[in-house]
C-alpha cells in the first residue's frame, strides 16, 4: 500500500491517471513492452505519447528513458514546480554554482550528453575531447551550436542551461 494520498475523484490528476491506467492497463507492462521496441518503433511511440516528431538523431536508450519518464508523469504527475526549485538549488549548491556574483558554468565531463527541447524537437550534443559534437560534426563552442539550432546569437551555456542561477537572473533582467 502506498502512504500516497489519492487524487480528489474528477480532479485533473485523478482523470490523467485514470486514462493513462486505462490505456496502458499497467504501467510495468507498458514499460516492458516498449523496453522490447527497435528505435523506430520508439520514434513511433514518441508521437503517440509526446507528440511532435521524435528527435532524429536520438539514441534508443534517450527514446526509452523520455518514454517511460513521460508515461510516469502522465499517470503520477510530475514534480511540483516549486519543489524542482529546491532540487535545483541543492544541484547548483552540491557543484559549486549559484553564489551570488559568480559566473562560473558547470563543467561538463568527456562523454557528458547536453540535451535541450528547442521549438518542439531535442537536440543532443555530446562532450568530446576538445569541443563538442552535435548532429556527427564537431565544433568548439557551445555557443556556436545555439546559434546554429536558433539561428540567432546565444551564449551556448545560457541556451543548454549550464550558466548558474545568478547569472540566468541576470541576463533575464538586461533584457
Amino acid at each position: 500500500m502506498s502512504n500516497r494520498p489519492k487524487p480528489v475523484s474528477g480532479s485533473p490528476a485523478a482523470t490523467t491517471r485514470r486514462v493513462a491506467l486505462n490505456g496502458a492497463t499497467d504501467l510495468s507492462a507498458e514499460f516492458a513492452r516498449l523496453s522490447c521496441l527497435s528505435v523506430d518503433d520508439l520514434k513511433s511511440a514518441w508521437a503517440e505519447v509526446i507528440g511532435g516528431a521524435a528527435p532524429k538523431n536520438a539514441r534508443r536508450d534517450y527514446l526509452l528513458h523520455a518514454l517511460t519518464h513521460d508515461l510516469q508523469c502522465k499517470s503520477y504527475g510530475g514534480i511540483p514546480k516549486a519543489l524542482h526549485r529546491v532540487l535545483m538549488k541543492v544541484a547548483d549548491a552540491e557543484i559549486g554554482v549559484g553564489t551570488e556574483g559568480s559566473t562560473r558554468t558547470r563543467s561538463l565531463k568527456l562523454g557528458a550528453r547536453i540535451y535541450r527541447e528547442w521549438k518542439g524537437a531535442v537536440h543532443e550534443v555530446e562532450v568530446i575531447d576538445g569541443g563538442y559534437r552535435y548532429e556527427g560534426a564537431t565544433y568548439k563552442s557551445l555557443s556556436i551550436i545555439a546559434r546554429k539550432i536558433t539561428g540567432t546569437r546565444w551564449s551556448g551555456p545560457a541556451f543548454f542551461g549550464l550558466k548558474n542561477a545568478a547569472e540566468r537572473e541576470r541576463n533575464a533582467q538586461r533584457q
